[in-house]
Parts: C-alpha cells; structure tokens; sequence
C-alpha cells in the first residue's frame, strides 16, 4: 500500500523540495519570458502552471483565492515537473492513451464533483480551466502506468505461489476489521528531506480537514498506485496494513482523515469512509452522506437555534444523497462528506437507534454535538457479501503493487538524472 508527493519552488522561495531533485540556482527574479521551469528539453510555462492551479482548485473545492494560488504553486508545480518527466518517458517508449480510457477517468471524475459527465466541459469553464488541461493530466497519469507496465514487463507477473500465500495470510486473519480507506502517499527518497516532505504532507492533511475534495487531492499530488482512482484503496484488511498505519488507522471514525504517518516508503495521508467487521457476509451495510455546522461551544442559545434552522433546511426537500451534498456545498459554513459503506454496529448507539428505521431517501433531524449540529441521510442499505478477497482481486493488488514499486523507482532515477531549470 502507497501514497503522496510534490513541493518545489526555485532558489527565490528558498528552494524547497517536496522530494529530491536536481536544482539550478537563479537570480530572485521574474520568470523569464514566461517560463516557470526547464525539463531536460521541455518548457514548463508560467500559463501552464496558472491553469494547472486553477484545475486544482475547481475539481478539490478549494476557494480561489490568492493565498490558496500562493501556497499551492510550488506543489503544483513540482507535479508539473514530474509529469513532464513522465511523459518524457511516455515518448521514450511509444506509449499512448486510448480515448475510451480518457473517458472512464472523465466519468469518475464528474462523479467526485457531484455532476453528470457531460457537464464537466462547463464545469471547468465556469471555474476559468478548458478541458484541455484536464485531459492532459489525465493522459498523463494513465499513459505512465502503461510505461511501466512495458518496462516492468514479467517482473511484475504473480506466480500462483505468491496468490497462495496472500490468500493464507488474508484467510487467517480473516475476523479482523476492514476499512474503506483512501490514500495520498507522499514517497521519501532521502532521509534529508523528511522535514519538508512532512511539511507538505501537513499542509495537504489541512487542505482536506478544510474541505478539499481529497479525491481530486489524490488524483493530483499522490504518487500511490490509486492515484488515478482518487486514492480509493478499497477494502483492506487490518493485518494488510503496515504497523504504523494500523495503529492511527484504528482511532479514526468514517468521515475523518489522518495526520500524516510515516511508514515505509514515506508519508502516508489516509481518509477512512467506512469500517466492517471481517468475513461479513450477510451483514447489513450502510451508506450515508452527512453534512456538519461548526458551532462555538459559547455560542448563545439565539445562535444555537439559528445554527438549527441552517442545518435542517439543508436536507428540506432533497432528492437524493447527492442533491444533499449540493446543497451543502452551496450552503455557507457547512461541510460535506460521504461515507460509501459502514456497518450499523461500527456507530455510535446513539446515531444507530435514530438510523435503524429510516429508509434510503430520509434525512435525520440536526443532531447536537459539542462542537455544532450532524444532520446524516441515509443513502443506501444492503447486505455486504464476503470480506474475503478472491483469488483475482488478490492477484491484480498484488500486480498493482510491483507496477507502484517499478514506478517509484523510475520516477526517482528520473528525478535525479533530469536537467532542470527552475524559474520562480
């Protein structure tokens, strides 16, 4: 399991690097002509950088403010470097990205803003990007893993003894908990950098608390095997994950996201969306979306009551869970978020009693908490079949995990061996 990247700006901001990479001094002047940075042969345009920030902001729900441009650039930027460099090797080894895979990432990617694919192109319009710019990332992405795929070649095969052997491990420790989890993983190629990689790890980890779509947070900064999925991991099992991550992962609830750890490889930023008991054939599942008002705990009763009226009138009427998260978006002061699946018992009692006979399509009243007021819709219930991985989603996460190994690698060679000239 893997996760996040990227920091860079030029010697005029000090220089700092999200991961290591060769680095040319210059004057702390404007860019030049433009230009925000040199790979090998490539320009990295002051433009392309502008329009990559703003992509950033309108598919993550980050505000479009001046310190949000500021504080984002110089990771963006770095992605900027270190797609150039992929995409570098794309060329190198003839690789390019059907249509049809351009489309299905379209697709997911409405799906995490809340619109129908069709209207993405005025979706990006409206927020000042064209769809160029999104399908250049999105080739790039795709079109990397298909380079690695060629150049990892029988090496990131599974024989049927190593499925043997993940099946057993999975099989005995088949009564633990399963997440849902989603992952930025920020690697770490020298020790050196620590401090400023965990620096960008905390600065993301803020953005996402924030309200950052952390979907679109992967999607853009992680360097995980399911970036392209938003991070999504999926169901993993407690005894799939590295200690350190098992340890914070067992404290969080659905619906929050971890400080950053560092484990192997680098720094992991993990979302939870949902937890199961294991082996839970037959167990009823659920999926929710809720919505929170932060309210003072001095607040007076008149702005208790108001703080009330404001979180039920954003579930009046609703049509569906993502209507509910519209209209939370829409609404001042109240954050969303959705929880794909959790089980009934995993709850807190309280919100179990209120939730067990509701139907998909209700909403709850506002629900008082200490730090202000839960209103939760219930979007769906079923039953969850087996827990246990099969044999070829064992073998394709196993297969996934050589390519990320491969990809890791690569990616830092390249790093190292570039010519890059950074400009701002």
């Amino acid at each position: 399991m893997t996760l996040l990247p990227r920091l860079i700006a030029g010697i005029a901001l000090g220089c700092l690097l999200a991961l290591p990479l060769p680095c040319v001094a210059l004057g702390a002047t404007a860019p030049e002509q433009g230009i925000a940075a040199v790979v090998n042969d490539d320009v990295i345009s002051v433009h392309d950088l502008d329009t990559r920030i703003a992509l950033v902001l309108a598919t993550s729900n980050l505000a479009d403010t001046p310190e949000n441009r500021r504080r984002l650039a110089p990771e963006v930027l770095r992605t900027l470097i270190d797609g150039t460099l992929k995409r570098q090797e794309m060329r190198k080894q003839g690789v390019s990205v059907p249509q049809s895979d351009i489309d299905r990432a379209l697709t997911q990617i409405a799906s995490q803003v809340n619109i129908q694919p069709g209207q993405l192109a005025d979706y990006l319009q409206a927020h000042g990007v064209h769809m160029s710019t999104l399908i250049d990332q999105l080739e790039v992405e795709i079109g990397w893993m298909k380079a690695i795929s060629r150049i990892a070649g029988d090496r990131a095969n599974v024989s049927a003894e190593e499925v043997d052997e993940e099946m057993a491990r999975l099989s005995a420790g088949s009564a633990d908990v399963q997440y849902h989890l989603s992952e930025i993983f920020l690697p770490l190629d020298d020790s050196a950098d620590q401090d400023t990689v965990e620096e960008t790890a905390q600065r993301l980890v803020a953005e996402a608390r924030g309200g950052a779509n952390f979907a679109a947070l992967a999607r853009t900064f992680s360097q995980g095997p399911a970036a392209a999925n938003g991070g999504d991991l999926g169901w993993v099992a407690r005894n799939q994950l590295d200690t350190p991550i098992q340890t914070v992962v067992a404290t969080l609830r659905p619906g929050e996201i971890s400080d950053p750890i560092r484990a192997q490889g680098g720094y992991f930023i993990l979302a939870m969306a949902g937890q199961r008991a294991g082996a839970s054939a037959g167990k009823t599942v659920l999926s929710l979306q809720q919505i929170f008002l932060a309210l003072p705990r001095s607040a007076s009763d008149a702005e208790v009551s108001a703080a009330a009226l404001a979180a039920r009138n954003v579930g009046l009427g609703v049509k569906d869970c993502s209507d509910f998260a519209a209209r939370a978006k829409a609404a001042p002061g109240i954050a969303s978020n959705s929880i794909p699946a959790i089980e009934p018992q995993t709850m807190p009692p309280e919100l179990q009693q209120i939730i067990a006979p509701m139907q998909p399509g209700d909403v709850t009243t506002p629900l008082r908490t200490p730090d202000g007021f839960l209103v939760v819709m219930l979007c769906d219930r079923q039953e969850q079949e087996s827990a246990v991985e099969d044999r070829q989603a064992v073998e394709r996460r196993l297969h996934e995990q050589k390519l990320s190994a491969t990809a890791r690698r690569l990616l830092r060679d390249l790093r190292r061996s570039a010519l890059l000239d950074v400009r701002m």
